[in-house]
């Protein structure tokens, strides 16, 4: 007598999912910078290599892969969503329009993510310092020619997310994400400006340790929206394993 095995499934709740991903996002950068606090800053250890890995003004540092990494994942979520949209939109019109929004965000966080990892705005920057002899440019280099393309894609992603998630409770993390973004960035900016309270060491750091905090954190809420609305036009995610005996 043969014994029939049915195949055993395992649901994944798409929600568990998504508050695991933050949960583990905000733990770890909330080590980052407990990282630099006390180990870097406050020298917790002595070596000057192990220092230099937790500082999180620096390009080798543990921050920088991480928030390299973090962008990255962001731009493969809308690449996934994108390459969905883009089938359904072979058989519905309706796609048709929304999958070159998808394409121009899949880009842009892919273009982020290099950014971050080779810190190329900062590089751009310095170009047009060395470039042009104009004051505003010397002081602010990177802000005077990146970030009003910055400022537009925000405004796009807005706009574009608006109609997509209809009002929904994943708009308004968008919409914190981006404010975020902008609070980060007008650090930046401040950083740049020539005042005597923001020339010590101390201060200067710390606006960036907030600074990169701040860009980490609205990362996450940007990778849960998308993972949201992968995992929504997925459909419900299930594991399937089957006895071949």
């Amino acid at each position: 007598m043969k014994v029939k095995h049915s195949p055993s499934a395992i649901l994944i709740s798409s929600q568990n999912i998504i508050w695991k991903i933050f949960l583990v996002m905000v733990l770890f950068e909330i080590f980052i910078v407990f990282g630099d606090i006390f180990l870097n800053y406050y020298e917790w250890i002595s070596s000057s290599a192990m220092r230099r890995f937790f500082n999180i003004t620096r390009e080798d540092s543990l921050a920088n892969w991480f928030s390299s990494m973090q962008t990255l994942l962001v731009a493969l979520s809308i690449w996934i969503i994108y390459y969905l949209t883009s089938c359904r939109a072979k058989v519905d019109k309706l796609f048709k329009n929304s999958r070159w929004g998808w394409l121009i965000l899949a880009l842009f966080f892919t273009f982020m993510s290099l950014d971050d990892g080779s810190k190329l705005h900062e590089r751009l920057g310095t170009f047009f310092k060395e470039s042009i002899s104009d004051e505003l440019l010397l002081t602010y280099g990177w802000q005077m020619v990146i970030a009003p393309l910055f400022i537009i894609m925000g405004f796009y992603i807005a706009w574009f997310l608006w109609g997509q998630l209809k009002k929904s409770k994943q708009f308004y993390l968008v919409f914190i994400a981006l404010s975020i973004l902008g609070l980060a960035m007008g650090l930046d900016f401040v950083e740049g400006m020539d005042i005597a309270v923001l020339d010590s060491y101390a201060t200067e750091h710390y606006m960036k340790v907030v600074e990169e905090f701040l860009e980490m954190f609205a990362n996450t809420l940007f990778l849960i929206v998308f993972i949201n609305i992968l995992l929504v036009k997925v459909g419900q995610v299930k594991l399937a394993f089957k006895n071949k005996n």
